[in-house]
């Protein structure tokens, strides 16, 4: 049975999404709707895709809007971000199992984040071949931590809607609340900012030692490479690039122009 909510409130079946997937892949495929530059779908795939969906999943009511384009919003989004996260996993304590097809985390590095580790995606690869390209050329891209946080929130917008009864059927909330019910959200988003401030604290400071094992002859203070560090995690294009240096010379002259503003 599908399990569906009013509109855009719709909760996905594992068979949904991999039928939506798979017609993802049968449109990049065929080589008539790929999107500008060759990256993802062209406009207007949503009306083709429900109409193969109508096909494959026929009685689930799944439509153009809000079903399809959000779910397919929602699944680029999380490929993103595990794209950045295998990118620079060295870097925020993230890796990826590939036999698992999910996020891995340190909990020593990483306490806050326990929420995705483990947690799997199994259409990485299938989607590799929509939007890869999108990810190598820098588009959209992200910091670490903003994939801690595109999937952070994800993650509670799940735990929110995905409230069934008995017969596996959504239940949409009240839009009411008492004001007691109406302080645990707002709980929820501080003690959520709170992890994302140590996340991205953790990753400065594993940065900035990084800095000082690889690169003993600069002349910078510790405090000089923590500012830089904080400018280097924000900016992902950039952060590549000092990774790609390989003189020492070079990294200081490019921590010099951070903290200099350039």
């Amino acid at each position: 049975m599908s399990r569906r909510g009013k509109g855009a409130n719709h909760v996905w079946t594992i068979e949904e999404d991999e039928k939506l997937v798979e017609s993802m892949v049968e449109l990049k495929r065929s080589g008539n709707w790929d999107g500008e530059g060759g990256s993802g779908l062209k406009k207007n795939y949503q009306k083709e895709l429900e109409r193969i969906l109508q096909d494959k999943l026929p009685g689930h009511g799944l439509k153009e809007k809000p079903h399809i384009e959000s779910r397919y919003k929602l699944l680029k989004k999380q490929y993103y971000a595990i794209y950045d996260v295998r990118s620079n996993g060295e870097l925020s304590g993230f890796g990826w199992d590939d036999d698992k097809k999910c996020v891995t985390a340190s909990t020593d590095s990483h306490p806050d984040c326990s929420f995705m580790k483990n947690k799997p995606f199994p259409y990485y690869d299938q989607l590799s071949l929509i939007w890869s390209k999108d990810r190598a050329t820098g588009i959209n891209a992200e910091t670490p931590i903003d994939v801690v946080k595109d999937l952070e929130r994800e993650e509670n917008v799940n735990q929110e809607d995905e409230e069934l009864d008995e017969d596996g059927v959504h239940i949409i909330p009240p839009t009411t609340k008492s004001q007691s019910e109406g302080k645990k959200p707002e709980r929820k988003r501080r003690r959520s900012t709170d992890g994302l401030i140590l996340s991205l604290e953790r990753m400065t400071d594993a940065l900035t030692s990084h800095m000082d094992k690889s690169n003993e002859q600069m002349d910078l203070m510790s405090v000089e490479k923590q500012k830089a560090a904080m400018k280097l995690v924000r900016d992902p294009e950039l952060l590549d690039y000092f990774f790609t240096l390989q003189d020492d010379a070079q990294k200081e002259t490019l921590l010099l122009e951070l903290l200099a503003g350039n």
